[in-house]
């Protein structure tokens, strides 16, 4: 066993390693997918006025991806916004519907289609540019899920 610098008492680390978290095998650096993650915003419905500039944006860690964002209104109506590749980590941003908006109550839908097994991704929605709900997911979670959903209610 080594010694420690301020003691001449064993250390727990082995030899040939410098730190506790390198005997351990743990990596030191997360990913940027993984720090944003530590911040999770997760309502299920935020409210929006008609005037409001509502963005979505999602970042890819480790493996690219294909993202698929559909908006849809309380009659069942559907449009996809965005169907496209996403290299990692470079974040997707698409605005959910232009000013004016119509008043009435529609849910956002998100699906990603990882390419590798070790994925990661954070989903954030942002009203002027204030972020109201970031959701982080990876191949490790509880519930590995790439798809999302977040009801919207835009009133005048």
């Amino acid at each position: 066993m080594a010694k420690t610098k301020d003691t001449d008492q064993d250390s727990i680390v082995p030899d040939g390693l410098s730190s506790l978290g390198a005997a351990a095998g743990i990596a030191a650096a997360k990913t940027p997918c993984e720090v944003m993650g530590e911040n999770e915003i997760l309502p299920h419905e935020i409210s929006v006025k008609r005037t409001d500039q509502v963005s979505w944006r999602v970042y890819l860690c480790n493996t690219p991806a294909r993202a698929v964002l559909g908006i849809a209104d309380a009659m069942g109506h559907q449009k996809i916004i965005v169907n496209q590749a996403v290299p990692p980590p470079n974040p997707l941003t698409a605005n959910v519907m232009p000013p004016p908006a119509p008043l009435g109550r529609y849910m956002l839908l998100w699906l990603l289609f990882p390419t590798g097994p070790d994925w990661q991704m954070v989903v954030e929605v942002a009203v002027n540019g204030v972020v109201l709900f970031r959701q982080y997911k990876s191949s490790k979670s509880t519930l590995p899920t790439t798809r999302g959903f977040l009801f919207m209610e835009v009133d005048s």
